[in-house]
């Protein structure tokens, strides 16, 4: 039954409404509001011993990841720690998970990311570059893991060809070196096989390399009671009202999609990713985004390999304004350590 709008008096006739069509009952208070609140301790009082006997209500402690018993000394509830999925907290708060992207196989690791996270988190900006152009010739080529494309072909229907072409070797001939393709190339031809399934992935777009190095480094993070995150979810896409317009007429959807949303317990760790430049903006559609979703406790952080807004003093201005909005900026994940990315995971939930 939505409560909302209604007074005191309203609430409480409904609260007894449902304990007498249903007797016991659990009662939970975590994040109510004030008016909910108070109502549910005017019909506490106002019950018979009987009939309170068979009333629990309950509060989550989302540090503890445990429930407590609010009429009893605030002791915890026996019985497993508290969990939600991503799709579970979207969806209580009123949206829904209308796409998420998979990893290309559940084998994926840290060790097999590894030769793309060196060369992209060598020089950012280069990679992003590179894997712009490659895409653009690879879009002349016939789909599968072999890639033939002569130079000839490419040279006609590309421009500035010769420096793209040049930046595209580069990034062959550095990927070929780390064994994740099998390079033939000649001055006349591109020509290469993907040896690793992770290949096609990671150079379909210059972000999904750090995307899938944030989510592996999450998943790996151990705490005192196993995994510090249940479940873990990459490029997250998110219907605001939860409901689907596909009529002609209707309104559109508003969506918006989040790099990576990581649960421990129920408290969330929304994170977005910028392997390069990042505006300003970004840090209001993060705080916006996990304000809506992620509840009362949800944690923010905003991953970049390389901050730069061009000078000292805008660096200065993007730092302060991410710490006035409560999100934790990582600004040089591509010189982190392994223990540093685990550190940074432990220090976003405090």
């Amino acid at each position: 039954q939505d409560i909302t709008g209604l007074d005191i008096g309203e609430i409480c006739a409904e609260l007894y409404r449902i304990i007498r069509q249903e007797g016991d009952c659990v009662i939970d208070i975590t994040g109510g509001e004030e008016p909910v609140i108070l109502a549910i301790g005017a019909v506490l009082v106002s019950l018979g011993k009987e009939t309170f006997h068979s009333i629990r209500v309950e509060k989550y402690d989302h540090k503890a990841r445990v429930v407590r018993d609010c009429l009893h000394d605030n002791r915890p509830v026996a019985g497993k720690q508290v969990e939600l999925t991503v799709e579970e907290l979207i969806g209580m708060h009123g949206g829904s998970v209308t796409e998420v992207a998979s990893m290309p196989s559940e084998n994926v690791s840290l060790r097999l990311l590894m030769p793309f996270w060196k060369i992209a988190s060598r020089n950012p900006k280069q990679w992003n570059d590179a894997i712009k152009y490659l895409n653009e010739f690879e879009s002349r080529s016939a789909p599968g893991d072999q890639v033939y494309l002569p130079v000839s072909y490419l040279r006609r229907g590309i421009s500035d060809f010769d420096e793209k072409e040049r930046v595209v070797r580069e990034l062959l001939e550095q990927m070929h070196n780390f064994g994740v393709i099998f390079n033939r190339s000649n001055h006349s031809a591109l020509d290469y096989t993907y040896t690793s399934f992770l290949g096609r992935y990671c150079t379909r777009k210059a972000g999904n390399v750090l995307e899938l190095k944030t989510l592996l480094e999450g998943q790996s993070v151990v705490g005192e009671n196993g995994a510090l995150f249940g479940d873990c979810r990459m490029s997250v896409s998110i219907d605001w009202d939860g409901e689907r317009y596909t009529d002609v007429g209707k309104a559109a959807d508003t969506k918006n999609e989040i790099d990576v949303i990581l649960m421990h317990g129920i408290t969330p760790v929304f994170i977005s990713c910028k392997n390069g430049s990042v505006k300003e903006d970004e840090l209001y559609k993060l705080n916006e985004v996990a304000g809506r979703f992620g509840g009362p406790h949800a944690k923010k952080m905003l991953v970049a390999t390389d901050l730069d807004q061009g000078k000292p003093s805008a660096n200065r201005c993007f730092t302060q304004r991410a710490l006035d909005m409560n999100i934790r900026l990582v600004s040089d994940a591509a010189d982190l350590s392994a223990q540093e990315w685990k550190d940074i995971f432990v220090e976003a939930l405090k």
